[in-house]
C-alpha cells in the first residue's frame, strides 16, 4: 500500500481500505488484510474504478492521480480494440474471400 491512507471525503472516518481489483489468492500473506479492513475486494472481472473503500459508510472514491491512470488506460484499451477491429476486417476483406464464401453458400 503505497499511499498513505485517506479519511473517508463523507463521513471523515478513518476506517478506509485500499480496493484491489484482480482475483484474490486466499494463499497470498495479503489476504488477512481484507479481514482486518484494510484491504477491500473489487471484484476479479471489473476494470479498477475507485481507489478507496470506506468501512464505515462504504462510500467509494479514488485520487485524481488515480482517475488519470484510469482514464489514459481506458484510452489505450479502446486503441487496441480499434487496432483488432481493423486487422479483422483486413483479414475478412481478402480479394475473392467474400466471394468464394457466396459461391460455397449459394453451391448445393
Amino acid at each position: 500500500m503505497d499511499e498513505e491512507r485517506p479519511v473517508c471525503p463523507k463521513c471523515d472516518s478513518p476506517s478506509v481500505a485500499e480496493i484491489r481489483y484482480g482475483r484474490t489468492d486466499l494463499d497470498h500473506p495479503d489476504t488477512q488484510l481484507y479481514e482486518t479492513g484494510e484491504l477491500h475486494d473489487g471484484g476479479c472481472c471489473t476494470p479498477p474504478e475507485y481507489q478507496w473503500h470506506c468501512n464505515t459508510c462504504e462510500h467509494e472514491w479514488s485520487s485524481p492521480e488515480f482517475d488519470k491512470e484510469v482514464k489514459e488506460r481506458d484510452q489505450e484499451l479502446g486503441e487496441l480494440v480499434k487496432q483488432q477491429k481493423a486487422q479483422q476486417m483486413q483479414e475478412t476483406n481478402r480479394p475473392g474471400l467474400l466471394s468464394r464464401i457466396r459461391d460455397f453458400l449459394t453451391s448445393g
